[in-house]
């Protein structure tokens, strides 16, 4: 997690929002999560957005373009780069039970956390951090106020994002130093 201290946090706004969409490792959460926003993406064809899809490293590629087979592929990519990477070209993150959404977070990227469908809902962000930068949504309807609200909320309270993520580096990350590896392996 090292690039969190490296990775600037992004205050500009393009004409392009960055959507990613980071799927979980439960294939039935992906198919949900993909279900809902298609409907706000790809069959309401918004223009001024720009999806990434990242696949979780699990799941078969196979199972991923099968589902998506049924959408106008120039509305997203998929893609297989490296979290940081995408991270830093992000402007909100859409995942669920994943650490990426407090990295994103780390990082000042707003995130909404889609719950489950079905089984346990667990939800990977603290309940300390504020709501300002993140939001737990079910519906389509939810997940689509969101992406209002925090597209809003891009052009305006970039140092209320970087102070909310400094505050989640400083609490739940640590950066990589050789001394603090010296001292998690125990070889002082």
């Amino acid at each position: 997690y090292s690039y969190l201290w490296k990775n600037k946090i992004r205050n500009k706004i393009r004409n392009k929002i960055n959507i990613f969409i980071a799927l979980p490792i439960v294939v039935e959460d992906s198919i949900n999560i993909l279900n809902v926003v298609s409907k706000i993406f790809f069959i309401k064809q918004r223009k001024n957005f720009k999806v990434f899809i990242k696949p979780h490293p699990t799941m078969k590629i196979e199972v991923l373009k099968k589902y998506l087979n049924k959408f106008d592929r120039k509305h997203f990519k998929i893609t297989f780069g490296n979290i940081d990477k995408l991270l830093s070209i992000t402007d909100i993150l859409i995942s669920s039970m994943s650490i990426t959404c407090l990295e994103a977070i780390a990082l000042g990227i707003p995130v909404i956390n889609v719950k489950r469908s079905i089984g346990l809902s667990f939800n990977s962000i603290p309940k300390e951090i504020p709501r300002e930068i993140w939001r737990h949504c079910s519906s389509e309807k939810e997940i689509l106020n969101a992406i209002n609200f925090f597209t809003y909320k891009l052009s305006i309270k970039s140092k209320s994002r970087q102070n909310i993520g400094k505050l989640v580096r400083k609490n739940y990350f640590e950066p990589v130093t050789k001394k603090k590896v010296i001292n998690f392996l125990n070889l002082h």
